[in-house]
């Protein structure tokens, strides 16, 4: 069984690394704040002392990172990753970045003869400790082949999307349909209680319709419950949604949807709420209709 290294060890990280020791693997774990690598270690992990070391003593590396600014420490600083990639490895990168970021790591990493791979995932903390996460990859099918049992103990479904940063772009576009949903429902419900109707009678309503995600049960009772414990915090939502418009607008694409939403989260951020789940973006298209859901 091949030897793993999971580098950064947040909401997601930490109950990847997690699911691969009860998987059986051999992992050794670093984080920069060491702390967290405690609860790993009672699992068996062993912890390095850096990124290099950890790569150096490992066949496949993970590493699930908060942006671009975290890669370029780990991946590219001193004692990082790209300082122990050599022929024989795969390095794995499932942070949400933007795709030109992937395709950097890709062309550095690949010239030290290790194999690159960007496998972001969607989901949040409940899938991560379940393991039915969504993996999306990009890179080489030979890569994606040689882990795909790897990238399967942390998802359900595993999917090959293409090239060096086909896999973050994937990732990116899934973000925006969920901050997306999110914010259209917050926006038809404040739309409806501004009118004198109740959360609870257009949910009903809407449960028998084709226009009901799963989401939407979870924004329900949000609003019911206010109750917004971070699984994916709002100033990752709000990073994400900067890569999204930014890269819509390299290729071409719309992104007045994007745009908007961006908007939204910039504001509940400056209201002090990044460290909540992005569901509270809620809140600021309260703020902005001075009425809470009802």
């Amino acid at each position: 069984m091949q030897k793993l290294a999971y580098l950064g060890l947040g909401i997601m990280g930490g109950n990847m690394a997690a699911n691969l020791i009860q998987a059986g693997y051999e992992v050794m774990v670093w984080n920069r704040t060491a702390a967290a690598c405690g609860p790993l270690k009672e699992q068996s992990a062993e912890v390095a002392t850096s990124p290099a070391e950890a790569v150096r003593q490992a066949d496949v590396v993970l590493y699930c990172l908060s942006n671009e600014e975290a890669i370029e420490e780990v991946v590219f600083g001193d004692e990082g990753v790209l300082a122990a990639a050599k022929a024989g490895k795969i390095i794995v990168d499932m942070s949400t970045v933007h795709p030109a970021t992937s395709r950097h790591e890709a062309v550095a990493i690949e010239a030290t003869g290790a194999k690159f791979l960007d496998a972001p995932v969607l989901g949040s903390r409940d899938k991560a400790e379940a393991g039915t996460l969504t993996v999306v990859a990009g890179g080489s099918t030979e890569a994606f082949e040689t882990v795909r049992p790897i990238l399967e103990v942390v998802g359900g479904p595993v999917f090959h999307m293409g090239d060096h940063g086909a896999g973050t772009t994937a990732k990116l576009a899934g973000n925006l349909l969920l901050t997306a949903e999110a914010q259209l429902f917050s926006e038809a419900m404040l739309l409806a209680s501004k009118s004198g109707l109740k959360v609870d009678a257009m949910a009903e309503m809407l449960r028998t319709t084709p226009l009901w995600p799963p989401l939407f049960e979870l924004m329900t009772k949000t609003a019911q419950s206010r109750d917004f414990g971070v699984n994916f915090p709002l100033k990752h939502a709000y990073k994400d949604t900067n890569l999204i418009t930014e890269l819509a607008a390299e290729v071409g694409a719309p992104s007045a949807i994007g745009s908007a939403i961006r908007e939204t989260l910039k504001g509940a951020v400056n209201q002090g709420w990044g460290d909540e789940n992005f569901t509270a973006l809620l809140k600021m298209l309260e703020l902005q209709a001075s009425q809470k859901l009802s």
